[in-house]
C-alpha cells in the first residue's frame, strides 16, 4: 500500500505545488525515505519469508545446486526472483537518494519507485489469484488493479496524515492555498483509486460470493460484510475531509463566525489555517485507522477462510466448506440454507459495480473541474 500509493502522491499533489510556490522541498525527502525505505526492505524480506515457508526442505538447505534450481525452474521460485531482484534494486537507488547523490533526481526515483513497486505488485498477484475464474489472466489482472486503486487511496492519506511536517515555518496567509492546493491534487488520485477498488472489489465479490445466504451465513461471507461496513465508513470520512473541512480551509480567510462541528472543531472570529489543517489531519487520521482494520480483514479472508462459491449443501441444516480441488471437507458450523445457491446475486453485484463506476467517473469529472478551475 504504501510503495504503491505514497510516490504517486508525493510526485502528483506534493511536489508541483511546493516547487510553484517556492518552498523547500527538503523535508518531503526525508519523509519520503521514512515511508520508502523501510517499505522495500520489509517487502524484500517477507517475499523471501513466504517463499521459504512454500518450498521443500530440501530446497531451503544449504544445497547451493538445489536452491537455484528451484529458483529458476519453478514458478514460486522465479516470482521471488523478480521480486527480491527488484526490491533490492530500489533498495539500493534509495540508499544513494539518502546520501543525497547528484545522478539521480528526487522525482525520477520516486516515479522508478512507482514502476518497480507496480512491477512487483503485478508478479505477486500472479500467484496469488481469485481461482473462481477460468481465466489467471484476468483473475490476476483485476486483482491487481483492485489492489492498486486501494493503494493510491490507503498510501495518499499516509501523505495527508504528514501535510503539517511539509511547511513548518509557512505563515498561515500561505498554509490555506498550499494545503487546498494538496487536497484538490490529491482529490483527483483518491477518487480514481476509491473508484477502482470499489468496482473491481465488487467484481471479485460476486465471484467468491454467489448468494445471499453465502453472504450472511459463511465465515468468508461475513468478514467481506464487516469488510465492506469498514471501507464505506472511511469513505464517509473522506468525503467529509474533502467538502467539509475542504471548504473550511479554502475559507479562513472569511472572518464572519462559522458553525462549530462538536467534537472535531470549533470555529470563531480568531479562528486560523493552522487550526483547519490540524482538524483536516486529524479526520484523515481516523479515517487511514478505518481503512488498516479493513486491510487486516482482506489478509483474513486471503489467509484464513476459502470463498464462498465453495460452500455445498451436503445434509440437511448442515453447511460445508470444501477446498477447490480436494476431496477433504470440513464443518465449520450449523445453519439452514434458506433458498438453493443462485446467480441473481452475482448478477445484481455486477450491474452495482457499473453504477459504482459511473458515479466514480461523475465524481472524477467534478473533481477535474474544481481542479482546472482553481488552477486558473
Amino acid at each position: 500500500m504504501i510503495l504503491v500509493g505514497v510516490p504517486p502522491t508525493l510526485l502528483a499533489a506534493v511536489l508541483p505545488v511546493l516547487r510553484r510556490r517556492g518552498v523547500e522541498t527538503t523535508t518531503v525527502r526525508r519523509i519520503a525515505l521514512l515511508f520508502v525505505g523501510p517499505s522495500l526492505v520489509a517487502a524484500v524480506v517477507s517475499v523471501t519469508t513466504l517463499t521459504a515457508l512454500k518450498w521443500e526442505p530440501s530446497v531451503a538447505g544449504v544445497d547451493t545446486g538445489v536452491f537455484v534450481s528451484a529458483a529458476l525452474g519453478t514458478e514460486p521460485g522465479i516470482v521471488w526472483l523478480v521480486q527480491a531482484t527488484l526490491g533490492l534494486g530500489l533498495i539500493a537507488l534509495t540508499v544513494a537518494v539518502a546520501r543525497d547523490t547528484r545522478w539521480v533526481t528526487q522525482r525520477r526515483w520516486l516515479a522508478t519507485v512507482t514502476a518497480g513497486s507496480l512491477t512487483m505488485l503485478a508478479v505477486f498477484c500472479w500467484t496469488r489469484y481469485s481461482t473462481a475464474v477460468s481465466s489467471r489472466e484476468l483473475a490476476v489482472f483485476v486483482k491487481w488493479v483492485h489492489m492498486t486503486g486501494a493503494a493510491l487511496w490507503v498510501g495518499g492519506l499516509f501523505v495527508m496524515a504528514r501535510l503539517s511536517s511539509f511547511f513548518p515555518e509557512e505563515s498561515d496567509a500561505d498554509l490555506d492555498a498550499i494545503v487546498a492546493a494538496f487536497i484538490r491534487r490529491f482529490s483527483l488520485l483518491a477518487v480514481a483509486g476509491v473508484t477502482i477498488a470499489f468496482v473491481t472489489g465488487i467484481l471479485i465479490t460476486s465471484w467468491h460470493v454467489p448468494s445471499v445466504d453465502a453472504l450472511l451465513t459463511t465465515p468468508y461471507g461475513l468478514v467481506v460484510v464487516a469488510k465492506v461496513g469498514l471501507v464505506l465508513g472511511a469513505a464517509g470520512l473522506g468525503g467529509f475531509n474533502r467538502l467539509v473541512l475542504h471548504g473550511l480551509i479554502q475559507g479562513t480567510d472569511d472572518r464572519r463566525s462559522r458553525e462549530a462541528l462538536p467534537g472535531l472543531l470549533v470555529l470563531d472570529r480568531r479562528f486560523r489555517a493552522r487550526d483547519a489543517v490540524r482538524s483536516f489531519v486529524t479526520a484523515v487520521r481516523v479515517e487511514l485507522a478505518v481503512l488498516v482494520v479493513a486491510l487486516l480483514a482482506s489478509v483474513v479472508l486471503t489467509a484464513v477462510f476459502q470463498p464462498s462459491y465453495t460452500v455445498v449443501d451436503i445434509a440437511p441444516r448442515q453447511v460445508f466448506l470444501t477446498a477447490a480441488g480436494s476431496a477433504a471437507s470440513n464443518v465449520l458450523f450449523f445453519s439452514p440454507l434458506v433458498q438453493p445457491l443462485s446467480t441473481w446475486f452475482a448478477e445484481m453485484l455486477q450491474l452495482g459495480a457499473i453504477a459504482v463506476a459511473i458515479v466514480g467517473s461523475l465524481a472524477l469529472g467534478y473533481e477535474l473541474g474544481e481542479f482546472g478551475a482553481h488552477r486558473r
